[in-house]
């Protein structure tokens, strides 16, 4: 009788060491400048807590995918969005197209860069490089060159697609009167942004433009540097802007 008591006092004191064992890792406390706070950690099958699930992104898995780490993408002018963009109901182009736009062959080292801001002002550059008109003072050659900012007058609608703006200020940073400076080896002439000049109209336009209903001379400035073709719809595929007067077309980038 006495061994069976002494027996059953033995099972309590290890039944209640356990519990007191147990509770060591059941709590995790964490002190604060209020006080002590105990919070139970949720476990994950490998034992480690749970990280917080985050806000969806929209799309779900689709939109994760385009997001991952696969590279920067090849230049090339902007493509046209996914399929729900109603861009017969933009009032401000600027507001959703590319801020960049570029005006080139793709033959010879020369181009005019813009940069385009949501309210219409604009900064840009001409580089037109040839290293083969070289001389005593400048063995690396010729660059023609012009930096510009100005601001755009808001954007009229023409059709669905298209919008007519005009260029309301432009300054120049050297006045492109022919003025020579010489750095590095290379003979700098200061010269007019070039694909802006005489720009009574400019016409932007949007992916969904009909390709069919575009001027050839500014399809010509996308097919010789980027390949263009019409998309699947028989549109533009891309954002553009053309000097109506000049027959100059700049591409988007996004």
């Amino acid at each position: 009788m006495r061994a069976s008591i002494l027996a059953l006092a033995l099972c309590l004191l290890l039944l209640t060491a356990c519990g007191k064992q147990g509770a060591q890792f059941s709590t995790a406390v964490v002190t604060t400048g209020g006080g002590t706070e105990e919070h139970a950690p949720a476990e994950d099958a490998a034992g480690l807590p749970e990280e917080p699930a985050g806000p969806e992104p929209a799309g779900g898995q689709e939109s994760r995918d385009e997001q991952g780490q696969e590279g920067a993408p090849e230049a090339g002018p902007a493509e046209q969005p996914e399929a729900g963009a109603a861009y017969d109901e933009i009032e401000n182009p600027f507001e959703v197209m590319p801020s960049y736009f570029q005006f080139t062959s793709g033959a010879g080292a020369w181009g005019t860069e813009l940069t385009i801001e949501t309210d219409g002002a604009f900064t840009g550059l001409f580089v037109d490089s040839d290293m083969g008109v070289a001389g005593e003072g400048y063995p690396d050659g010729t660059r023609y060159v012009c930096a510009f900012s100005g601001k755009f007058s808001q954007p009229e609608p023409v059709d669905e697609t298209t919008w007519s703006m005009e260029i309301e200020s432009m300054e120049l940073e050297h006045p492109a009167d022919g003025t020579e400076e010489y750095a590095d080896g290379v003979r700098y002439v200061y010269s007019e942004p070039y694909g802006l000049e005489d720009a009574e109209e400019l016409l932007v336009y949007s992916p969904r433009t009909p390709a069919e209903s575009l001027p050839e001379d500014f399809l010509n400035w996308l097919r010789m540097p980027w390949s263009w073709e019409p998309d699947e719809a028989g549109a533009l595929g891309c954002w553009g802007i053309y000097n109506a007067v000049q027959g100059c077309g700049f591409a988007g980038f996004e």
